[in-house]
């Protein structure tokens, strides 16, 4: 039997440092709010859509293992729109195929080096780090 030492790569490994599965609700501030049931309306509803800070890395060692932390300078950091795709918004290389695949297919092992000749040879695992300040009057 192979051990696997890549938690990507076990297919008996069902989850690692997960929160417990939960039913989706919306906080509502009073029971008016809550028996109109309008969810996007809640007064505690806060939209995740906007500017957030990001910094883009070809590798997971390249990422700011810090960076949630109050003190962190994320001054140089460029802004990026979200909900969006980082690749549309020019961080690394966009993968276009309309046949085959543009990584390797070596299945349960995601991280094989691939061919030279695969568009994501370069960037394999290229890793976003966001961030955002909320607050209660953030829309």
């Amino acid at each position: 039997m192979t051990t696997i030492n890549n938690n990507r790569e076990d297919p008996e490994l069902f989850r690692v440092n997960k929160e417990a599965y939960h039913a989706t609700l919306m906080p509502y501030a009073n029971l008016q709010e809550a028996l109109a049931a309008r969810r996007h309306a809640s007064s505690l509803r806060i939209s995740l859509n906007g500017s957030w800070k990001l910094n883009w890395g070809p590798t997971p060692e390249k990422r700011p293992i810090d960076f949630y932390k109050s003190d962190y300078n994320v001054s140089e950091w460029k802004e990026i729109k979200v909900p969006f795709n980082w690749k549309v918004q020019g961080y690394g290389t966009a993968f276009y195929c309309n046949l085959g695949y543009t990584i390797k297919k070596d299945y349960p092992h995601v991280m094989s080096e691939s061919d030279t000749w695969y568009t994501s040879f370069k960037e394999r695992k290229p890793v976003g780090n966001y961030l955002r300040e909320f607050n209660s009057s953030t829309e």
